[in-house]
């Protein structure tokens, strides 16, 4: 895990603006948040602090590695599927149970 992945996941966890590189946390008046990786929006934390994610659409080691800082967050990848703590994942919008910081 890379130090921007651990900074973003903090970010997007702690509700703090953030912005290096090719990745971007939104932060706003609601309390909502996103993280956004190459403008596409690949995790989301709502006012009410429900936690989803989803590849966007883009299955790539970025992307994988991003989601797997944050926390009760496993993606594995096995013959080009992924797995979401254990099960197959397709990568569209999941919420994720348990996170709270």
């Amino acid at each position: 895990m890379s130090k921007i992945d651990e900074d973003a996941a903090y970010s997007l966890m702690w509700g703090l603006p953030f912005n290096r590189g090719n990745t971007k946390v939104n932060v706003y008046s609601d309390g909502s948040r996103e993280m956004i990786l190459h403008g596409n929006c690949i995790a989301w934390i709502t006012y009410d602090n429900r936690m989803y994610i989803s590849h966007s659409g883009w299955m790539t080691k970025t992307t994988k590695s991003r989601l797997n800082a944050l926390p009760s967050v496993a993606i594995r990848q096995r013959d080009f599927m992924w797995f979401l703590n254990g099960d197959y994942w397709t990568g569209t919008r999941t919420e994720i149970k348990r996170w709270i910081k």
